[in-house]
């Protein structure tokens, strides 16, 4: 079976042991990081007699499956130009030609996730729908940048936070910047210029007392629990570093594991993350969904889960079913 990874960054390590391990099992591998910028040797042709396609030399014709961890179209800043305009026009026909690229893989071959289904999955509107149509419980959302909407939400909640609808992370001026979930406070509400910038996440907060990531590889489930390392409760985890974040093994309903499966199903993915939260009392709540999230930290720190065994068993089996070759040897996922 042939496999392609496409990611963002060749210093990822997901890409590099999935990669690896897929490799050991038979599989033959090969990378495509958008990273590498100008180094790209971009080449595809299309007559009546069919197409072919070279990239940095190498051919896609014959991709069987694509793991997609990370996408975006390569930044091809040419120092030599001097004039910002002309490299904005660069960096957009870059993009073009790198999202035709990935519609053309589209057509022949199987996604994890795929692309469509990906891009849909990551509107947190669509996500928050789609869970509560499996029976997931969700709080109370609100999606705006209208003042009196947030205050009225506001004064509706005994408490309610703040998440961006974008990625939590930014670059200001060379430094890496979080935005993480935070409650909102009478003097944040009364900033109106601030809320009215542009939408943002506004959610009743629920008292909580666990966060669980939920790792759902095609047909497996794999719960784990994360606490933080104070006793007081704390709105994001992902202010910490992992390895100060106590880690186990969480036993999850039978009903709960059916809906995350259903969950997937419904956003027409192969595999995600799910977060959810334990009450006080017990309950679960859906938070959101991330169709590629960061799972590897996990592994490290739970080998005895699989998760690298099981994600990779995921993208087999998606090759399997979209594009089966009985005259392929079968790639072997168990033990050495």
């Amino acid at each position: 079976m042939n496999i392609l990874i496409l990611s963002n960054q060749s210093y990822d390590p997901h890409p590099h042991f999935v990669g690896e391990f897929l490799g050991s099992k038979g599989a033959n591998v090969r990378f495509l990081y958008s990273n590498a910028g100008t180094d790209w040797r971009f080449h595809v042709k299309v007559t009546g007699a069919g197409s072919t396609c070279l990239i940095c030399e190498e051919s896609l014709d014959d991709v069987d499956v694509v793991y997609a961890h990370r996408i975006a179209a390569p930044r091809a800043v040419n120092d030599s130009i001097q004039d910002s305009s002309i490299n904005d026009f660069i960096n957009k026909e870059w993009m073009q030609a790198y999202w035709s690229l990935l519609f053309y893989l589209e057509e022949n071959s199987a996604w994890v996730n795929p692309l469509h289904n990906a891009m849909k999955s990551n509107s947190k509107i669509v996500q928050l729908v789609q869970a509560s149509s499996c029976g997931f419980k969700i709080p109370d959302t609100l999606f705006s940048n209208f003042y009196d909407e947030v205050l009225q939400f506001y004064n509706s909640k005994s408490d309610i936070v703040f998440k961006c609808l974008a990625h939590h992370q930014f670059v200001d001026d060379g430094y890496l910047m979080k935005s993480p979930t935070s409650l909102i406070l009478e003097h944040h509400i009364k900033n109106r210029s601030c809320i009215e910038c542009a939408p943002s996440i506004y959610q009743e907060l629920i008292a909580k007392k666990r966060d669980i990531r939920v790792h759902v590889f095609g047909d497996n489930v794999i719960p784990v629990s994360i606490e933080v390392p104070e006793a007081e409760s704390v709105l994001d985890w992902r202010i910490y570093p992992t390895n100060s974040l106590k880690l186990d093994a969480y036993e999850m309903d039978k009903l709960t594991c059916d809906r995350c499966l259903h969950l997937n199903k419904a956003l027409g993915l192969a595999v995600s993350i799910i977060d959810l939260i334990e009450d006080v009392e017990g309950r679960l709540w859906f938070l959101e969904v991330n169709e590629m999230g960061q799972w590897l930290w996990v592994h490290r720190r739970l080998l005895e889960l699989q998760l690298l065994e099981h994600f990779c068993s995921a993208i087999i089996n998606a090759g399997r079913r979209e594009f089966p070759r009985s005259s392929e040897p079968e790639l072997q996922m168990g033990g050495d």
